[in-house]
C-alpha cells in the first residue's frame, strides 16, 4: 500500500486485511505462522508495514482470545466475528472509539468498549485472565506457585529472535560484525556460547551469511539442549525426534562434523528439510531414518549402539506460547501426552550403549510432562541413573547460573531467563 495514501485510508485497509486474516484462521485453525504464511502468500500486494501490523495484531488477538471471548460472554471455543476480535484488540492497544467507528458501526464499537470496561481482570480466574486452557492454567499454578503470575505474563510477550552461529562456517564475533555492517544489530546471548539475539523480530532470511549457512534461527534454550547432550567427539548420536533438525545441526556443529548423528522422525518431509539445511550448513556427518508406525525392527537393529540419544519429545508446547500463541486456544490432553512421552522414552532408551546417556527434553513448563515422565521411567529402569545437568554442563566448560537448573535437571523459563521454556534431564546407562 502506497505511503502517499491518506492515513485513515491506510488504517481502513489494514483493519479489513486484519479481519480477513483472523477470519481465515478462525475458519481453518492452522498454526499461526503457517496460517499467516498462506494468507500473505495470497496477498503479495501487501507491503512490509502492513504485514507487520497484521502479524502483530493476529498474534495479539491469539494471545488474548479467551479473555476477549469472556468479555463477549462467549464460550472459549465458540466462533467469534473476526471484526469484533480485531476491534477489541485495537481498543486495548490505544485506538479510540472514534477511530474504530470509521471501520465498524458506532453501536458495535460502543458495545465492544463497554464489554471491555465491564471486566475487572483482578476478578477473573487465572485461566481467563491470562487466556490459557484450564488444564494448562491449573498446571502452571500448581507447578510454579508464586511465580505463576510472572510466568504467565512473560508467556504473553513477544519473543526475541535468536540465532545460533554455525562455527563450521564462521565464529560469533565475525558474524556479528558482518551483520552489524549490514545494519542488523545483535547482541550475544547470555548463556549460549553460540547465540546472537535481535529484539526486532524482522526475518533474516535475506541477511548476509544465511544462504551460506553461517547461522540458523534457533532459540537460546534449544541451543543449550544441544550443549547438554555433550556428545563425545567421534561418538554415535541419535536425535530420536529430530523434526526439521535444529538440534541435529547444533549437535553436528558441536561434533565438528566428526562421528555420526542419526536423525529420526515419523514425518519424512521434515527429514528432507533437515538434509537441505544440513547441506547449506556444511554438515556431512548426519544421516536420517524415517520411523514407521512400528519402529521395533529399527530399534532392535540399533539397540545398545549409541553414546548419546536425545529425545526431544512431543509435548504441550507450553514453553513456546510466545512464538505459538495459537496453542492457547487448543484443547490439552495431558494424560494422553504423558503416556506418549513415556512410550517414546522407553523405546529410545534401548538405543543407548552401556555408559552412554539418554537426554530427555521437552519445550514444556509442566512437571507432569517433565519430571513426572522421567521419574516414572527411572522407577521402571534401574539401569539408568540421573546425572546433574549443571555438572554435565560444567564438564564441557559451560558454567551457567544455578537458576537455570531445578532438582538436578535443566529448567528454562521466559520470565527468568528470556528463553523459551525448556526442560531436560540427563539419564546415564550404568
Amino acid at each position: 500500500m502506497s505511503a502517499s495514501l491518506d492515513p485513515s485510508a491506510v488504517r481502513a485497509a489494514q483493519f479489513h486485511q486484519l479481519t480477513d486474516a483472523l477470519g481465515s484462521l478462525e475458519a481453518n485453525p492452522l498454526p499461526a505462522d503457517r496460517g499467516l504464511g498462506r494468507f500473505f502468500g495470497s496477498r503479495r500486494f501487501l507491503g512490509g508495514r502492513d504485514r507487520r501490523f497484521i502479524a502483530e495484531a493476529v498474534f495479539g488477538v491469539l494471545r488474548r482470545r479467551r479473555f476477549f471471548a469472556h468479555c463477549l460472554r462467549r464460550q472459549p471455543d465458540a466462533p467469534i466475528d473476526p471484526s469484533h476480535l480485531a476491534g477489541l484488540y485495537l481498543l486495548t492497544q490505544g485506538w479510540s472509539q472514534r477511530a474504530l467507528a470509521r471501520f465498524l458501526p458506532a453501536d458495535q464499537v460502543t458495545q465492544l468498549a463497554d464489554a471491555l470496561r465491564a471486566v475487572d481482570p483482578d476478578d477473573l480466574s487465572f485461566a481467563i485472565r491470562h487466556s490459557l486452557p484450564d488444564v494448562l492454567a491449573d498446571a502452571l499454578v500448581q507447578d510454579w506457585s508464586e511465580e505463576a503470575e510472572a510466568l504467565a505474563r512473560a508467556l504473553a510477550t513477544t519473543a526475541p529472535l535468536d540465532l545460533r552461529v554455525n562455527t563450521l562456517r564462521t565464529d560469533r564475533d565475525s558474524l556479528r560484525d558482518r551483520l552489524m555492517s549490514a545494519g542488523i544489530v545483535l547482541h550475544p546471548t547470555p548463556y549460549s556460547p553460540y547465540g546472537l539475539r535481535r529484539e526486532n523480530r524482522a526475518a533474516l532470511f535475506t541477511a548476509p551469511g544465511f544462504k551460506e549457512g553461517a547461522f540458523e534461527v534457533q532459540d537460546e534454550g534449544s541451543q543449550l539442549l544441544a550443549c547438554l547432550v555433550d556428545a563425545p567427539r567421534r561418538g554415535r548420536v541419535v536425535d530420536f525426534c529430530a523434526g526439521a533438525g535444529g538440534k541435529t545441526l547444533a549437535l553436528a556443529m558441536e561434533l565438528e562434523n566428526k562421528g555420526e548423528i542419526l536423525a529420526c522422525d515419523v514425518v519424512g518431509r521434515k527429514l528432507e528439510e533437515l538434509m537441505r539445511r544440513a547441506r547449506r550448513a556444511g554438515v556431512h556427518n548426519v544421516r536420517t531414518h524415517e520411523l514407521g508406525p512400528d519402529p521395533h525392527a529399527f530399534v532392535q537393529a540399533q539397540a545398545g549402539r549409541h553414546d548419546r540419544v536425545l529425545v526431544d519429545a512431543p509435548c504441550s508446547g507450553s514453553g513456546t506460547l510466545r512464538r505459538n500463541p495459537d496453542l492457547r486456544n487448543r484443547p490439552l490432553d495431558l494424560a494422553a501426552l504423558t503416556a506418549l512421552q513415556g512410550r517414546i522414552l522407553e523405546t529410545a532408551s534401548r538405543l543407548v550403549a552401556p555408559g552412554g546417556r539418554l537426554v530427555y527434553a521437552t519445550c514444556s513448563l509442566i512437571d507432569a510432562e517433565n519430571r513426572g515422565v522421567v521419574e516414572s521411567f527411572l522407577m521402571a529402569h534401574p539401569e539408568f541413573v540421573r546425572r546433574p545437568a549443571q555438572v554435565v554442563m560444567e564438564q564441557r566448560n559451560l558454567f551457567l547460573p544455578p537458576s537455570l537448573f531445578r532438582d538436578d535437571d535443566l529448567q528454562l523459563a521466559p520470565h527468568r531467563h528470556g528463553t523459551d521454556g525448556f526442560y531436560a534431564a540427563v539419564l546415564e546407562r550404568v
